[in-house]
Protein backbone atom coordinates (compact mmCIF):
# COMPACT_ATOMS: atom_id res chain seq x y z
CA UNK A 1 0.00 0.00 0.00
CA UNK A 2 1.16 3.49 -1.05
CA UNK A 3 0.30 6.86 -0.17
CA UNK A 4 1.22 9.15 -2.71
CA UNK A 5 0.63 12.31 -0.59
CA UNK A 6 2.88 11.21 1.99
CA UNK A 7 1.17 13.05 4.70
CA UNK A 8 -2.29 12.85 6.58
CA UNK A 9 -4.39 15.69 4.46
CA UNK A 10 -5.47 18.25 7.41
CA UNK A 11 -5.88 21.16 4.86
CA UNK A 12 -9.42 22.44 5.31
CA UNK A 13 -9.33 23.43 1.51
CA UNK A 14 -7.64 20.85 -0.29
CA UNK A 15 -9.46 17.51 -0.62
CA UNK A 16 -5.87 16.12 -1.74
CA UNK A 17 -2.65 17.48 -1.98
CA UNK A 18 -0.22 16.97 -4.15
CA UNK A 19 1.04 13.70 -5.25
CA UNK A 20 4.27 11.92 -5.20
CA UNK A 21 4.64 10.02 -8.69
CA UNK A 22 6.70 6.78 -7.16
CA UNK A 23 3.40 5.68 -7.13
CA UNK A 24 3.31 5.68 -10.98
CA UNK A 25 7.00 4.93 -11.78
CA UNK A 26 6.36 1.87 -9.27
CA UNK A 27 2.86 1.07 -11.23
CA UNK A 28 4.54 0.54 -14.71
CA UNK A 29 8.08 -0.67 -13.61
CA UNK A 30 5.98 -3.98 -11.57
CA UNK A 31 2.65 -4.16 -14.02
CA UNK A 32 0.75 -3.85 -10.76
CA UNK A 33 -2.51 -2.04 -10.75
CA UNK A 34 -3.30 0.97 -9.02
CA UNK A 35 -6.58 0.73 -6.35
CA UNK A 36 -7.60 4.42 -5.20
CA UNK A 37 -8.49 4.20 -2.01
CA UNK A 38 -10.28 7.57 -0.18
CA UNK A 39 -9.75 6.75 3.79
CA UNK A 40 -11.86 9.31 6.46
CA UNK A 41 -10.72 9.03 10.32
CA UNK A 42 -12.50 11.30 13.10
CA UNK A 43 -12.13 10.16 16.65
CA UNK A 44 -12.87 6.61 15.76
CA UNK A 45 -14.96 6.48 13.10
CA UNK A 46 -13.59 5.37 9.61
CA UNK A 47 -15.22 5.81 6.18
CA UNK A 48 -13.50 4.17 3.25
CA UNK A 49 -14.57 3.98 -0.37
CA UNK A 50 -12.53 1.91 -2.92
CA UNK A 51 -12.39 2.92 -6.56
CA UNK A 52 -12.10 1.05 -9.52
CA UNK A 53 -8.41 -0.22 -11.00
CA UNK A 54 -6.87 2.92 -12.30
CA UNK A 55 -5.25 2.47 -15.80
CA UNK A 56 -1.89 4.77 -15.57
CA UNK A 57 -0.59 3.18 -18.84
CA UNK A 58 -3.07 5.05 -21.25
CA UNK A 59 -1.89 9.00 -20.12
CA UNK A 60 1.07 9.87 -22.27
CA UNK A 61 3.72 10.83 -19.69
CA UNK A 62 3.47 10.17 -15.74
CA UNK A 63 2.49 14.00 -15.08
CA UNK A 64 -0.87 13.52 -16.79
CA UNK A 65 -0.95 9.95 -15.20
CA UNK A 66 -0.70 11.67 -11.42
CA UNK A 67 -2.56 14.42 -12.44
CA UNK A 68 -5.82 12.26 -13.16
CA UNK A 69 -5.02 9.83 -10.06
CA UNK A 70 -5.54 13.19 -8.61
CA UNK A 71 -8.81 13.85 -9.82
CA UNK A 72 -10.13 10.66 -8.96
CA UNK A 73 -9.06 10.64 -5.50
CA UNK A 74 -10.14 13.80 -5.16
CA UNK A 75 -13.61 12.67 -6.49
CA UNK A 76 -13.37 10.17 -3.78
CA UNK A 77 -12.71 12.52 -1.04
CA UNK A 78 -15.82 14.77 -2.26
CA UNK A 79 -18.13 11.55 -2.32
CA UNK A 80 -17.02 11.50 1.99
CA UNK A 81 -17.17 14.97 2.31
CA UNK A 82 -20.58 14.29 1.04
CA UNK A 83 -21.62 11.83 4.06
CA UNK A 84 -20.98 14.16 6.86
CA UNK A 85 -23.04 16.41 8.03
CA UNK A 86 -22.94 20.07 6.26
CA UNK A 87 -21.88 22.84 8.08
CA UNK A 88 -21.08 26.60 7.16
CA UNK A 89 -17.80 27.45 7.00
CA UNK A 90 -18.80 30.92 8.98
CA UNK A 91 -19.87 28.16 12.09
CA UNK A 92 -15.74 27.17 11.60
CA UNK A 93 -12.98 29.64 13.41
CA UNK A 94 -9.28 28.70 12.05
CA UNK A 95 -8.95 27.91 15.85
CA UNK A 96 -11.43 25.77 15.52
CA UNK A 97 -9.95 24.07 12.47
CA UNK A 98 -6.16 23.77 14.15
CA UNK A 99 -7.22 22.63 17.24
CA UNK A 100 -9.39 19.64 15.17
CA UNK A 101 -6.47 18.90 13.21
CA UNK A 102 -4.20 19.16 16.57
CA UNK A 103 -6.20 16.74 18.43
CA UNK A 104 -6.77 14.32 15.41
CA UNK A 105 -2.58 14.25 14.96
CA UNK A 106 -2.19 14.09 18.91
CA UNK A 107 -3.75 10.51 18.25
CA UNK A 108 -0.31 9.68 16.59
CA UNK A 109 2.38 10.23 19.82
CA UNK A 110 5.12 10.54 16.54
CA UNK A 111 3.79 12.87 14.46
CA UNK A 112 2.76 16.52 14.52
CA UNK A 113 1.60 19.25 12.19
CA UNK A 114 5.34 20.42 11.22
CA UNK A 115 6.21 17.33 10.49
CA UNK A 116 3.06 16.32 8.56
CA UNK A 117 3.68 19.76 6.40
CA UNK A 118 7.68 18.51 6.02
CA UNK A 119 6.20 15.53 4.24
CA UNK A 120 3.58 16.76 1.58
CA UNK A 121 4.84 17.00 -2.28
CA UNK A 122 6.31 20.14 -3.46
CA UNK A 123 8.06 20.71 -6.96
CA UNK A 124 11.44 21.62 -6.69
CA UNK A 125 11.49 25.68 -6.85
CA UNK A 126 7.71 25.79 -6.21
CA UNK A 127 7.45 28.41 -3.26
CA UNK A 128 3.65 28.98 -1.62
CA UNK A 129 2.19 32.53 -1.63
CA UNK A 130 2.31 33.06 2.22
CA UNK A 131 6.02 31.73 1.91
CA UNK A 132 6.13 34.57 -0.68
CA UNK A 133 4.16 37.15 1.29
CA UNK A 134 5.80 36.32 4.38
CA UNK A 135 9.60 37.20 2.59
CA UNK A 136 8.12 40.37 0.64
CA UNK A 137 6.88 41.77 4.17
CA UNK A 138 9.84 40.40 6.33
CA UNK A 139 7.95 38.06 8.16
CA UNK A 140 8.89 34.49 8.99
CA UNK A 141 6.72 32.33 7.93
CA UNK A 142 5.48 29.69 10.25
CA UNK A 143 3.24 26.96 9.95
CA UNK A 144 0.04 26.77 12.43
CA UNK A 145 1.54 24.05 14.68
CA UNK A 146 5.14 26.81 14.85
CA UNK A 147 3.37 30.03 15.82
CA UNK A 148 -0.21 30.15 15.49
CA UNK A 149 -0.11 34.29 15.53
CA UNK A 150 2.71 34.54 12.94
CA UNK A 151 0.53 31.92 10.71
CA UNK A 152 -2.80 33.96 11.27
CA UNK A 153 -0.56 37.28 10.09
CA UNK A 154 0.89 35.58 7.03
CA UNK A 155 -3.12 34.25 6.34
CA UNK A 156 -3.70 38.26 6.42
CA UNK A 157 -1.69 38.99 4.10
CA UNK A 158 -3.00 36.41 1.82
CA UNK A 159 -6.71 37.40 2.34
CA UNK A 160 -5.36 41.17 1.08
CA UNK A 161 -3.51 40.10 -1.66
CA UNK A 162 -6.50 37.85 -3.04
CA UNK A 163 -9.24 39.67 -2.50
CA UNK A 164 -11.29 40.32 -5.52
CA UNK A 165 -10.62 44.39 -7.00
CA UNK A 166 -13.86 46.18 -7.39
CA UNK A 167 -13.70 48.57 -10.24
CA UNK A 168 -15.87 51.58 -9.46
Amino acid sequence: MIFPEAAWNLTPNLHVQKLWWGVIDMAASTEANIVPIALDIVSDNYCVIIGENFCHNQYLDKAAAIAALRDVLATMAWELIELKPMQKRSEITVKDWVNFAQSELARVPYMDMETEESFLFRPKGEISLGELLADMFGIEHKSMAADFEQYKRVQSLIDNWTKPVNFL
